[in-house]
């Protein structure tokens, strides 16, 4: 039998996704629960971790990193975590695997491309600007 329940009457989720920024598993995961979050009251908080650390003293190499090039995506990520917090982490982590046309990677791109992402509330300060100029009756377009 499936129950069914009326999203707004029912409090909202918080979750706590750790992440280990090169796996390509954890990726896929972190699609599936975005995608979950764009349906039902969800806050997803983004948390590192480092499959790498996490394994560092294992005979066997999993990840199949011997030089720990690994390491520095988790070191990177730590580093936004801290710095600027959870939402950041999440905007990192999926520049880290989308191309600039909005496309999935196979596999983790360029980390410094990764950092330059936007603030959050750049195309929101855009368009209350747009919508600004919209609301002027003079106004009819912009050119670059």
């Amino acid at each position: 039998m499936r129950h069914e329940f009326d999203v707004d009457t029912v409090p909202g989720w918080t979750v706590d996704f750790w992440l280990d920024p090169a796996c390509p598993l954890t990726r896929h995961t972190a699609r599936w629960v975005v995608r979950i979050a764009e349906e039902v009251p969800l806050q997803v908080r983004w948390r590192v971790m480092s499959l790498s650390v996490l394994n560092e003293h294992r005979d066997d190499d999993p990840e199949d990193d011997p030089h720990g090039y690994l390491w520095i995506p988790a070191r990177v990520a730590a580093a936004v975590q801290t710095e600027d917090g959870h939402t950041a982490l999440g905007r990192f982590y999926d520049a880290l695997w989308t191309e600039p046309d909005g496309t999935e990677r196979e596999w983790i791109g360029d980390i410094d491309a990764a950092l330059q992402v936007p603030d959050a509330q750049d195309p929101l300060q855009l368009w209350h600007a747009l919508t600004g100029l919209m609301s002027v009756p003079a106004f009819h377009e912009i050119k670059a």
